[in-house]
């Protein structure tokens, strides 16, 4: 990502900023330029962190009257933090347990960051306890409601009416991602970046670029590879190698289709096929992995296929099934 790109993550200060504005903006800048290109964090990490930085900095103007410069930071400001983002003061504002672990982790490796570039000493946030979140299981959907989802595109762009082109590029495109999503248990960051050139017809897989631009190789069954070539036989013909899969529209050079855009539609889908509309693109990767472990498959191939660094990760997804069967216990047993 460029420092234009950058950039955008924290908005440039006025002219007239001080100093000490002067200095986090520069060093936020230069950190998230840092996390992006040496580190190799995603876009949305990057901005995530961004966002953590801008907040601390904001509750110290907040609290002092006047911005301190990331220098000054010390350990009772780190400490304090904490204690009053969970339990505002004098009106201010609260947030979760799972943000502030996120916010304090941003922190950490910032001022970590400015140690490696002799800007400070000690890192105040090194070692600091943050209050402990309850793990939430991941959401996800039944095999039934899945084939319902699958239908929902063609469901709500027809409601009695004569299909139009754009609809049914649409249909054919929203049902092709929600395929691929759920019979390769994709993130929709990779979805979203798939070009013709990555997919390789005759084994049935696709290369994608995951977290920390990892590659790697992902099988996607015969429904979703039977969905790629209907799609690009009615739809993308001339497209060459490097064209994305999923555009916005069926022009030749159509820009790609964003995520944005896609959650709002995959919203839209879930009311048509009358399911929680508290559900992700992500509840169908969450739904791959647990699909697979209740049909028997084992962690480590499905810690390969969802791409994760560590089986600790692909783990939660054990307790899925096993909540699933002490439930199903629970209703089938005479003694339960």
């Amino acid at each position: 990502m460029n420092t234009t790109t950058v950039a955008g993550i924290v908005p440039f200060l006025s002219p007239s900023a001080s100093p000490e504005e002067s200095a986090w903006e520069f060093w936020i800048q230069a950190f998230l330029d840092h996390a992006l290109k040496e580190r190799r964090y995603s876009p949305c990490t990057a901005r995530n962190y961004g966002t953590a930085l801008t907040d601390f900095r904001r509750w110290l103007a907040a609290r002092g009257g006047q911005i301190k410069g990331p220098h000054g930071i010390v350990f009772n400001d780190a400490r304090h933090y904490v204690r009053e983002r969970l339990q505002p003061l004098a009106g201010r504002s609260v947030i979760g347990r799972r943000t502030l672990g996120m916010n304090a982790t941003a922190l950490r490796l910032f001022l970590a960051f400015l140690q490696a570039a002799e800007q400070v000493k000690v890192n105040p946030f090194a070692g600091l306890v943050t209050p402990k979140f309850v793990a939430r299981l991941p959401r996800w959907l039944t095999v039934d409601q899945c084939f319902r989802l699958l239908k929902a595109p063609a469901q709500y762009h027809t409601q009695g009416q004569l299909i139009t082109p754009a609809a049914a590029f649409m249909i054919s495109r929203d049902t092709l991602a929600l395929e691929v999503l759920w019979g390769g248990g994709l993130r929709i960051s990779e979805l979203l970046g798939m070009t013709w050139g990555d997919i390789d017809w005759d084994s049935g897989v696709v290369l994608v670029t995951g977290k920390g631009s990892k590659e790697r190789i992902c099988p996607l069954g015969a429904a979703a590879m039977d969905a790629l070539k209907a799609h690009r036989k009615a739809w993308a013909g001339p497209a060459g190698h490097l064209s994305p899969v999923f555009t916005t529209t069926a022009a030749r050079r159509s820009p790609r289709m964003d995520a944005r855009g896609f959650q709002v539609r995959f919203k839209r889908y879930l009311r048509t096929a009358s399911l929680p509309t508290d559900l992700t693109p992500h509840s169908l990767r969450h739904s791959f992995a647990t699909h697979l472990l209740d049909d028997g498959a084992d962690l480590r191939t499905v810690q390969i296929l969802l791409g994760h660094a560590s089986i600790i990760t692909t783990a939660i997804y054990c307790h899925i099934s096993i909540a699933r069967m002490q439930e199903s216990h629970r209703l089938a047993h005479p003694r339960a």
